[in-house]
């Protein structure tokens, strides 16, 4: 299986290092939405390309290119670029953990990471990334943001791209870029950071606490669960399996479920958890979660309070979760556009 993975790059660029004398001389576009476009081009060289490009007002900041026997990616930054902005390189998407290299190579004002060497997993967590984020943060050696540029209706282009590839690249290989995944869509807010992630073939788990507060000490978590291949009875069977988890360390506890539905065509269901003591920790704790099951994997959502919220936070949570939704093929990934 070849690597899957969004490789970024100047247009007019050639690949590893070629000149950038070629004319163009024939471009296709298939896509145009958002701050993408995507399109097809052939150089006068022979070069064939298929670029996913993101324009920010009426300057391309950054691509996503595929060509034969080509694994980059790369940012804008600047002819006049100082020597230590061209020999580091870091990025993130939304709140995820950044990605860092040491080894870029500068050419033209554009700052490449060749990715051939690059793990699968690696691979696949990038494009994820990419294909459900909302914000690129191009990020200074010391974690400060530079410049942030939206990534809304990525997923769209890396489709668009796909088409392009399968029309005009393809191989008898497999396509350097995956078919489009079932994924689970949404974010915590920015008042949130990540302080914990664990990635396993039967479970990815990432947990956010307030900005300043750590796993181990926090007054609200939401923690965020994918797990893959898991399937209950009926969502309210597993709600009653992970209610007897929480309520087991609790001195007294209440439970509801709030709404059991379908979501874009996946069965979702909202449950409530009041622990009015935590035998561990001496304090109330209460526990709004939100499950969706989806052909690929059960997901979690939930947050946890080690206080009694007031209402106006649950109405917060509540609104919050409307906007973690599965896209897959019940719904014809349009979630994710």
């Amino acid at each position: 299986m070849k690597k899957k993975i969004l490789f970024l790059l100047l247009w007019f660029t050639y690949i590893f290092g070629s000149p950038v004398s070629a004319e163009l001389r024939f471009e296709k576009v298939f896509h145009a939405k958002n701050t993408w476009q995507v399109a097809y081009r052939e150089w006068s060289d022979g070069l064939q390309q298929c670029v996913a490009e993101n324009i920010q007002g009426d300057q391309v900041e950054f691509d996503l290119v595929v060509a034969a026997n080509s694994i980059s990616f790369g940012i804008f930054i600047g002819e006049d670029a100082t020597e230590d902005e061209k020999n580091y390189f870091s990025f993130q998407i939304d709140n995820e953990v950044a990605w860092t290299s040491e080894t870029p190579f500068f050419d033209d004002g554009w700052l490449i990471l060749e990715m051939m060497d690059v793990s699968e997993n690696v691979f696949s967590e990038v494009e994820l990334q990419f294909r459900k984020g909302i914000t690129f943060k191009h990020l200074t050696a010391s974690g400060d943001v530079i410049n942030t540029y939206s990534l809304i209706g990525s997923n769209a282009a890396i489709v668009a791209l796909i088409e392009c590839e399968d029309k005009y690249l393809a191989t008898s290989e497999q396509s350097s870029i995956s078919e489009p995944k079932e994924m689970l869509m949404g974010h915590p807010n920015n008042n949130f950071e990540i302080g914990y992630e664990k990635y396993s073939d039967e479970l990815a788990m990432t947990e956010f606490v307030p900005i300043g507060e750590t796993v181990q000490d926090w007054s609200q978590m939401i923690t965020i669960q994918s797990l893959i291949g898991y399937r209950p009875e009926t969502l309210e069977s597993f709600a009653t399996r992970f209610t007897q988890l929480v309520i087991d360390d609790c001195s007294g506890s209440d439970q509801e479920i709030i709404l059991s539905d379908v979501q874009y065509g996946y069965n979702s269901l909202l449950l409530s958890i009041n622990c009015q003591e935590n035998l561990n920790t001496g304090l109330p704790e209460r526990i709004l979660v939100k499950a969706i099951q989806g052909d690929e994997a059960l997901y979690v959502v939930q947050k946890a309070w080690k206080y009694d919220p007031k209402d106006g936070e649950l109405a917060d949570w509540f609104y919050e979760l409307e906007s973690f939704i599965v896209c897959g093929k019940n719904n014809d990934y349009e979630m994710c556009t």
